[in-house]
């Protein structure tokens, strides 16, 4: 599915945003131009900076007025990837190349670095206070996530509530930012502001809920990640927390992602069990849960054609396979 399909009408504030974002990054000399058009052409479908504009529409607001919003939204999420993938020792990201793997550990941490700037810089001149502590907490946010995550690595005993507690830093929290943040510059009052925060939050805890179903039921020709990629680094997600919980192998395999003992094999083995046990159906269920929840948030926004587009969006993170 295309950018088109999804956010219609709403397309021509991407495409300034796309066209900002090569300016900014394209500016850049020597070293960073190479290393800018990298990250430009691996881009992905920009959803933050789309909720961003689909909420800002509620209120007539003018996009363009606000493109350095969109901006810095754009900027941190690249920056978090790149950081996520130093983290990781990820060598693919989109199918191309991460910036670790062309250009190292080191030159990929500092880039992370450089797109915060970048951002924050951003947000200072736009001068609106509201967002720019809306996303320095949501870094800090991130931060935490991805350091529980660490923590959590290879740990078989890990609770629901804890992976929860995880993605919500990680990813809800940003999509939660991101609607969160179209309501502080139009001024909206708490009612709404709150239904935005609320609604982004859900579709952000169903995203990632599919994502981490992609990583073993997804194509990598499609992901652009190998099959089980987080298992092999000892991340342990909602599919896995799932299978261990009703497979007669759960010791066994507790035991070998206790142990690290996890190779290609395993993979398959774990991916089997899954579709034995039926984990896409569970796993979309729960995903399928928090839309529905995010459908009633965007109800309890005004009457603008964008609720429908909200609701539309949702349907279109369950049934993703990318």
């Amino acid at each position: 599915m295309e950018n088109a399909d999804i956010f219609g009408e709403n397309l021509a504030p991407l495409r300034q945003l796309e066209e900002g974002l090569t300016i900014i990054l394209g500016s850049a000399g020597y070293p960073m131009e190479k290393i800018n058009s990298h990250l430009l052409y691996s881009s992905g479908k920009r959803i933050r900076p789309a909720l961003f504009y689909l909420a800002l529409g509620f209120w007539g607001e003018e996009p363009a007025s606000h493109l350095p919003v969109a901006l810095a939204i754009e900027l941190i999420h690249t920056a978090t990837l790149v950081h996520d993938d130093v983290v990781d020792c990820s060598v693919k990201r989109r199918g191309n190349l991460t910036i670790n793997a062309a250009w190292g550990q080191q030159t990929a941490v500092l880039t992370g670095d450089y797109l915060f700037a970048e951002a924050f810089s951003l947000l200072a001149t736009y001068g609106n206070i509201g967002v720019i502590q809306k996303m320095a907490a949501l870094v800090k946010e991130i931060s935490e996530g991805e350091i529980q995550q660490q923590q959590e690595c290879y740990r078989a005993d890990i609770s629901f509530a804890d992976y929860y507690g995880r993605i919500s830093k990680k990813t809800a929290r940003f999509f939660s930012a991101c609607t969160s943040c179209a309501g502080l510059v139009s001024g909206v009052d708490n009612e709404s502001l709150t239904a935005l925060s609320e609604y982004g939050f859900h579709l952000g805890m169903a995203f990632q809920i599919i994502d981490d179903l992609l990583d073993f039921l997804g194509s990598e020709e499609v992901t652009g990640k190998p099959v089980g990629g987080d298992l092999r680094q000892g991340i342990l997600t909602l599919p896995v927390l799932h299978l261990l919980t009703i497979s007669p192998h759960s010791e066994e395999f507790a035991t070998r992602i206790s142990s690290r003992q996890i190779d290609d094999q395993f993979i398959l083995k774990i991916t089997q069990e899954m579709k034995a046990y039926k984990c896409l159906e569970y796993v979309q269920a729960v995903a399928a849960g928090f839309i529905r929840q995010a459908s009633i948030d965007a109800g309890r926004l005004p009457s603008h054609p964008n609720r429908k587009t909200l609701k539309q969006l949702g349907n279109f993170i369950v049934d993703r396979r990318f």
